[in-house]
């Protein structure tokens, strides 16, 4: 069978026509959700794939179904194994695992994916991988211990529409220095897989991290970001929406009557994720804050109502206030942890 791409423009977008009427989506994100899939499968060919897990908001949506938004990013956690494996947790070993994870990330496995791709007929891409940045107007070389490491997968789109939020490359941030934890193979498949699986049945099987731990660390991203003196917006409120949907699951429960799990992941983050400016003491459950302050409410409250527009497919998506009263619930019930 025919994967999308191997169709003629025509069809390609009728195709999108089809899943962006059953998916509430626009075809951009349509598009871009397939592109993601054929990367996850590219990935799943390369030759440390075993120690690759998948982890964050797009493997809540894609392997887990837990929520109903578009995800372009991907998250992979690289096990500390084999060529990344390390003696220690001293900042000396910890360095050597960025580094080896660094070199194989941006020297060794765009190759990797370009054959991976290639093998699968697609040719309208190229991959990226970041070495540099931009930082006060000055373009500066990423250092060899920079974690986590990120590769783009650029893509030719054929839609003709543009938008500020979904753009032609997908994202594929590793980092080496995630916490072991429980995973299970989960079958993914596109937005056109799952539409139109007459015309299309690309899957590919991928191991995929347990949604109990992604739920706490998400809990604990947006605490370390409020102690920010410029808390960021931009894309932020989507982690709200995700805390609201896994909140009543089997998951969400599970999170909140681990004690064990809640601080080992606390004590995991201040080691191998520390930022100078967080103070980890704050995370205990009398103390997390995860609600935005009303400094900030009305930029979160916009970001809210784009990503709501672009990214989320669910019919009847919460309104920001009842979010935050949800979230308020949720900070209810971590106090009692």
């Amino acid at each position: 069978m025919k994967h999308w791409k191997q169709y003629n423009r025509t069809e390609q977008l009728q195709i999108l026509d089809i899943a962006s009427a059953e998916t509430s989506l626009p075809r951009l994100a349509v598009e871009k959700d397939w592109w993601v899939t054929m990367a996850l499968k590219a990935l799943s060919t390369t030759q440390f794939s075993h120690l690759m897990s998948f982890k964050g908001g797009t493997s809540l949506s894609k392997g887990w179904k837990l929520i109903d938004r578009f995800s372009e990013d991907i998250d992979i956690a690289l096990k500390r194994e084999d060529r990344f494996a390390i003696s220690s947790t001293s900042n000396t070993q910890l360095a050597k695992a960025r580094r080896s994870a660094r070199h194989y990330i941006i020297r060794e496995l765009p190759d990797e994916l370009q054959a991976a791709l290639s093998s699968l007929d697609l040719r309208d891409f190229s991959i990226e991988a970041e070495i540099e940045k931009v930082v006060a107007g000055k373009t500066i070389d990423i250092r060899a211990d920079k974690h986590p490491s990120v590769i783009y997968i650029n893509y030719d789109s054929i839609v003709p529409e543009t938008s500020a939020y979904v753009h032609p490359r997908v994202k594929i941030e590793i980092s080496c220095l995630s916490m072991d934890e429980p995973v299970e193979e989960k079958q993914l498949r596109s937005f056109i897989s799952e539409s139109v699986k007459e015309i299309e049945d690309i899957m590919v099987d991928f191991k995929t991290v347990i949604p109990t731990r992604t739920f706490l660390e998400k809990i604990f991203l947006l605490h370390e970001e409020f102690q920010s003196d410029k808390p960021r917006n931009y894309r932020m409120s989507r982690h709200l929406y995700d805390l609201e949907k896994i909140m009543d699951s089997e998951f969400g429960a599970e999170a909140l009557s681990d004690r064990s799990l809640y601080y080992n992941i606390v004590s995991h983050r201040s080691i191998f994720n520390k930022i100078s400016s967080v103070d980890y003491s704050t995370h205990l459950p009398t103390n997390i804050n995860f609600i935005p302050p009303s400094s900030i409410t009305h930029e979160w409250k916009n970001d809210y109502q784009s990503m709501k527009e672009d990214f989320i497919y669910e019919q009847d998506c919460l309104s920001f206030e009842n979010l935050i009263t949800r979230m308020e619930e949720l900070q209810k019930r971590i106090r009692k942890v």
